[in-house]
């Protein structure tokens, strides 16, 4: 787990209300969304664009049906110019969140901070803690690259059958117990 340098959080020492745990748990939470599938294979500090795109990438947009795998060569932070990169889970229509799609020192896979706070955001002011809910873009595409998220009140079916089974282990105890008295 490496970053380019060191976040504000790390350096001030938790700043305005953040704490050098927060700073680390954001790490830690960044860094595991990479490895459970947001990342991008779009190569840091330039290079060939991958003809094998990472799960994430097909979920990056430039304008409504134009995936882009386009990197800007701007060192900007936050990102600015062309071309863009947003993520977008229904074919480019809807612009989610915006990727640092620059040459910064940033993942490509990462945000650019807009709103700030959030786990994938690529720079920004982390000396607030970030957060990972439901709605957050982050969990949005990690449903999007296959994992599912929908809470489900009914068991599902192999939970009802191990509950069947753990009981039909405990009726010959039942049983000889009660023959017993």
């Amino acid at each position: 787990m490496t970053e380019p340098r060191p976040r504000a959080q790390e350096t001030s020492k938790g700043g305005a209300g953040g704490t050098p745990q927060a700073a680390l748990f954001g790490d830690v939470e960044h860094e595991t969304d990479e490895v459970l599938g947001t990342s991008s294979a779009l190569p840091n500090g330039g290079g060939t664009v991958p003809t094998d795109p990472k799960a994430a990438d097909l979920f990056r947009y430039s304008a409504p049906g134009v995936r882009s795998f386009a990197i800007n060569t701007s060192t900007a932070e936050p990102c600015t110019g062309t071309p863009t990169g947003y993520l977008s889970i229904n074919g480019g229509i809807t612009n989610l969140n915006p990727y640092n799609n620059c040459n910064n020192g940033g993942d490509y896979g990462d945000w650019i901070f807009d709103d700030g706070h959030q786990v994938q955001d690529a720079f920004g002011p982390d000396d607030v803690p970030s957060s990972l809910n439901l709605g957050s873009p982050e969990v949005t595409l990690l449903d999007a690259v296959g994992y599912n998220f929908k809470v489900s009140s009914v068991p599902e079916p192999g939970s009802i059958g191990l509950v069947l089974i753990g009981l039909a282990c405990l009726l010959p105890a039942i049983r000889k117990r009660a023959v017993k008295r």
